[in-house]
């Protein structure tokens, strides 16, 4: 079984426990999300965020969904309980989660004239727009990451008091910046993927593509550093069967939140401001383009299907000449 086969039945287990005392309306619209090939993280995330609105506004039929109800659904988590305004993040994923149910439920005939365009072809929920990015938001920005910014989160990672975190978390972050993998693509990698006498590691990412890349000698060494102390987390397991290769502390397959505190964490303590999984790749993008020059090899390395894509992480002013190999050794 595959970490992504293994990962995508325990959250579907998760899921049907979520929606056993849900409106119908919501099993079908999850049953939709299935069928149009969402990944199961993302239809976890989805159910949760709904079935939150559902059970706070006491929802018990598709016809007492209406404007009024959502405008003041969206009123009272646009602050946190303790006075705060709630995230960007959370917003932005919470409008996403409630557009796809909403227009599954509208487009059925389950509630009417709810979701509408305003003057400017703009997708409303009722009066509600898409949350708009902060212009100091660091999430969603085009930051160009260099070679020293990666070495600076690497160091921040030597001053973790933990050794098993320590080791687990540097072999993470050197399997990001090596490879430019996607979060999910790394939580589903299994024992089996990787190949320690080749320095090989496989995985699937996004719409099925399948990478077999060679690591440098850094990620290698802290692989196999990681590899030694993995069975101190795996203890902490209830069956100890986790083929994951990376693990929580409490010995399951590594979750999505787990891998981006990770990300966050050192981020902020090297650079200053928090960064989530997805920099690391476009971070190597930057840096492979500026030490090959080569947009093609980009591409394909990165997996994208349009150059374009591929393009937007190019700096407008390249001034990270530093060899990748700094990060992936003899991987170049």
């Amino acid at each position: 079984m595959t970490g992504r086969q293994e990962k995508e039945i325990l959250i579907d287990k998760k899921i049907a426990g979520i929606l056993q005392d849900m409106p119908e309306l919501v099993t079908e619209w999850h049953s939709y999300l299935r069928r149009n090939g969402k990944f199961a993280s993302t239809r976890l995330d989805y159910v949760q965020k709904i079935c939150r609105f559902i059970r706070e506004m006491n929802i018990m039929e598709a016809d007492q969904i209406t404007t009024k109800i959502i405008e003041q659904y969206w009123d009272r988590i646009m602050i946190k309980k303790t006075g705060e305004k709630a995230s960007y993040p959370f917003l932005h994923s919470t409008w996403q989660a409630l557009k796809s149910f909403l227009v599954f439920a509208q487009d059925q005939g389950y509630i009417k004239d709810i979701v509408r365009f305003g003057t400017d072809r703009k997708i409303m929920l009722g009066s509600i727009l898409c949350p708009a990015k902060p212009k100091d938001d660091n999430t969603k920005k085009r930051i160009y990451l260099t070679w020293e910014d990666f070495e600076k989160m690497l160091a921040a990672v030597d001053e973790e008091t933990s050794e098993v975190a320590c080791l687990r978390d540097k072999a993470i972050l050197l399997t990001l910046m090596s490879t430019g993998m996607r979060e999910e693509a790394l939580i589903e990698i299994n024992l089996e993927d990787l190949d320690m006498e080749t320095s090989h590691i496989r995985y699937i990412d996004k719409m099925g593509k399948h990478f077999d890349k060679k690591l440098g000698d850094r990620a290698t060494s802290a692989l196999d550093d990681w590899l030694k102390v993995r069975g101190f987390y795996l203890r902490n397991s209830k069956t100890r069967t986790s083929q994951a290769l990376f693990l929580s502390k409490r010995g399951e397959r590594i979750s999505h939140t787990a891998l981006q505190t990770v990300v966050v964490k050192y981020s902020k303590q090297a650079l200053g401001y928090e960064l989530m999984p997805h920099k690391i790749r476009g971070g190597f993008a930057t840096i492979l383009y500026e030490t090959t020059k080569d947009p093609q090899f980009v591409r394909e390395m990165m997996g994208h299907t349009s150059l374009t894509t591929t393009g937007i992480y190019f700096a407008p002013n390249g001034n990270n000449a530093d060899r990748l190999a700094a990060i992936m050794d003899s991987n170049m």
